[in-house]
């Protein structure tokens, strides 16, 4: 029997806070930092203002609270019952936080800006985009 192969571990980053992980098992699991998600995050934490929001975000927070906004983005897509959403803090960290390579490497720091983009709209643009953007500049 052919043994299966562990697929790379791999997040797709899509506009409007949406992304996309592909897990070493192959499975691929969708989520998005909605509004509605960022906004449920923020009151969970007692945020009063956008501004508490990507500060706490980006200067650092506990590990649990990275899987918790992960946990909010993957429910966005179950909003009418998010009982129904399969995923929680425990498996998060297992399937997705630790494959990943933890915190504080350029893919989870991706991905975590991804979600502070939606609050301060700092994306990030391909680079032919950017070399686009100039040319359009200079004539």
């Amino acid at each position: 029997t052919k043994m299966n192969k562990p697929t790379e571990f791999k997040i797709e980053l899509l506009p409007q806070g949406v992304f996309v992980i592909t897990l070493t098992n192959g499975q691929f699991v969708k989520g998005r930092f909605s509004m509605y998600a960022l906004d449920r995050f923020s009151e969970s934490k007692g945020l009063t203002d956008y501004m508490s929001a990507v500060v706490k975000i980006t200067m650092g927070m506990k590990l649990h609270e990275y899987a918790e906004l992960l946990v909010m983005a993957f429910q966005d897509y179950y909003r009418q019952d998010f009982a129904q959403c399969p995923w929680n803090v425990e498996r998060v960290m297992d399937e997705i936080i630790d494959p990943m390579g933890g915190l504080g490497n350029a893919q989870s720091l991706r991905l975590f800006k991804h979600a502070v983009g939606r609050l301060t709209e700092i994306v990030e643009e391909p680079a032919d985009e950017k070399k686009n953007l100039t040319a359009k500049k200079k004539k």
